[in-house]
């Protein structure tokens, strides 16, 4: 009887209150499944291999539970196996993500509770239409988005509608201690604008890195990439590229329509200019196209190079980079400096009509160049700050004076000015003693310039320019100095006669230097004289740079 009463009743080895807590422990687990797939996608990690892992372990976990004697110490090892893979999980995809975007911080949990206390809902806030660099439009956030990603949304909506805005060409977005610098390229020149703070210049580059074809992942190595926006009725090129600092991720942007111009008549050549070299593209020779960085040469080189049929004549381009591609004409690249002679051989006996060559710097490449002279029109580029400094380093380069000026039609340099604000500027009668230091007549009555005071409403606001939104200058314009070679000249520079004996002959033959062609467009209200000062002493100093 007593063996009878010792054996448990019916129903004895489960128990409902036990059964209800493994549930119970059992329901965070499969909640957090399917988030760390999601989340997964957005760090770059394998979603199926953490998906596998956390159901995996879950699993592991509950079977130990089960199969342990002792309930408590089968929690508990529940509880520690899959604690250990979320964990794992987490370790993983923060060290695959910038500061920023990691989880389980105490920066990230601190935002948490900021955001649940007072932060208000936020809503996608399109400016303009992106593609991205498949060219596929990038549709807004959708209702199931998270906060962050309609927040970095937003952010990369205003930031380039900004840009277009200010018409910047290129933008810098670089990281400090303490925020996100922005500068933009506007007119040729930087301006600072007002900076983002450090949460949103990150989420501003790991929006756009995906959409510009960017490894998000990759934090330290410099990528590059690119994507478009409509502004207005135009399909706008975009150019990014980021890089990793020790503040954090920076990024470049440059809007690449119309950098490269290709029509001669939009430059801003003077009519005698216009006319003087077109007269020398006519002809077999060399012209040498010189200015300093960014004073649009390729642009001039391009609009040159256009100037002829290319139905008519084989045209040719070698570059180290192609900057756009040009239609029906061939263009090659030599990448490095050193490989330009090996790879200028085999273009000239393809016996081109019209040769562009966008840099020379070795006596090889001078001298096939100088041999083709006689029979083709060869276009070349030079860095140089005026037509006589370009001109003395093409006879360095080709290691003698008669031959580099034999077959020589013409040098030519350029530099770009603003272009004064026709909305906003005004108008000063300009002083005497300017004039006449300037070698102008007294007898001009006006000049332009960017308005001195800025207008104000009737409250008292400030009435920022529609146009130029309040730059004073709206775009930029070219000013050409062209030294066309006479026989003079070219006997001259044979015999090596001084540069104030050049410069002297060079003036017989009705030559306007720089400064002068500059002070012309300052005469027609094109631009200002402040401009002209600002672009000489720019000048002046990279001369004193070369120089040491």
């Amino acid at each position: 009887m007593h063996m009878l009463a010792d054996i448990p009743q019916v129903g004895g080895y489960a128990s409902a209150v036990k059964m209800f807590f493994v549930l119970l422990m059992m329901a965070p687990w499969l909640y957090v499944a399917p988030l760390v797939q999601q989340d997964a996608k957005r760090a770059h990690a394998s979603p199926f291999t953490w998906s596998v892992v956390i159901l995996s372990a879950g699993s592991l976990g509950l079977m130990l539970w089960l199969m342990i004697p002792v309930y408590i110490a089968g929690m508990a090892v529940y509880f520690v196996v899959v604690a250990a893979s979320l964990a794992s999980y987490v370790v993983y995809r923060n060290g695959r993500v910038d500061e920023d975007f990691r989880i389980l911080t105490r920066r990230h949990i601190s935002a948490l509770l900021a955001k649940r206390s007072n932060a208000p809902k936020i809503a996608p806030k399109p400016m303009l239409k992106l593609y991205g660099s498949h060219g596929k439009m990038i549709q807004p956030p959708g209702p199931d988005a998270t906060t962050d990603e309609i927040q970095a949304f937003n952010v990369a909506q205003k930031a380039l509608y900004d840009l277009f805005w200010h018409r910047a060409s290129e933008a810098a977005f670089v990281p400090n201690q303490q925020e996100m610098t922005i500068r933009y390229m506007i007119d040729g020149v930087v301006s600072t604008q007002e900076p983002l703070s450090l949460e949103d210049g990150q989420l501003l580059i790991n929006y756009v890195k995906p959409v510009a074809g960017l490894d998000l992942t990759e934090l330290r190595r410099p990528q590059k990439g690119d994507m478009s926006a409509d502004v207005g009725s135009k399909r706008i090129d975009i150019s990014v590229a980021t890089a990793g600092t020790t503040s954090g991720q920076q990024m470049q942007v440059r809007i690449l329509q119309e950098i490269v111009r290709q029509n001669i008549e939009q430059l801003g050549m003077t009519q005698d200019v216009l006319d003087g070299i077109r007269e020398q593209n006519r002809r077999p020779g060399i012209i040498i196209v010189s200015g300093r960085s960014g004073s649009g040469v390729t642009s001039t080189l391009y609009s040159l190079m256009r100037e002829h049929d290319a139905f008519m004549k084989h045209l040719v381009t070698l570059e180290a980079k192609i900057a756009v591609p040009l239609e029906n004409i061939t263009q090659n690249v030599y990448g490095e400096p050193s490989k330009l002679h090996e790879t200028l051989a085999p273009v000239l006996r393809r016996d081109p009509d019209i040769l562009m060559v966008d840099s020379v710097g070795d006596v090889e490449s001078a001298r096939l160049l100088l041999s083709a002279a006689s029979t083709k029109t060869i276009l070349i580029g030079m860095h140089a700050e005026d037509t006589f400094t370009a001109l003395a380093r093409w006879v360095k380069i080709c290691g003698d004076a008669h031959t580099a000026c034999e077959h020589l039609n013409c040098v030519v340099c350029q530099r770009m000015l603003r272009k004064l604000c026709t909305t906003c500027r005004e108008s000063y009668k300009p002083d005497p003693q300017m004039l006449a230091k300037a070698n102008l007549p007294n007898k001009i009555e006006q000049f332009y310039r960017v308005p001195v005071q800025q207008p104000v409403d009737e409250k008292g606001n400030p009435i920022i320019c529609s146009t130029c939104h309040g730059t004073g200058y709206f775009e930029r314009t070219a000013v050409f100095e062209l030294l066309t070679m006479t026989d003079q000249l070219q006997s001259l520079i044979a015999s090596g006669a001084s540069l104030q004996e050049i410069k002297s002959a060079a003036r017989k033959n009705k030559m306007l230097y720089m400064q002068e062609q500059a002070l012309r467009k300052v005469m027609a209200g094109v631009t200002s004289i402040q401009e002209v000062l600002r672009t000489s002493q720019t000048s002046k100093a990279s001369k004193a740079k070369q120089g040491n």
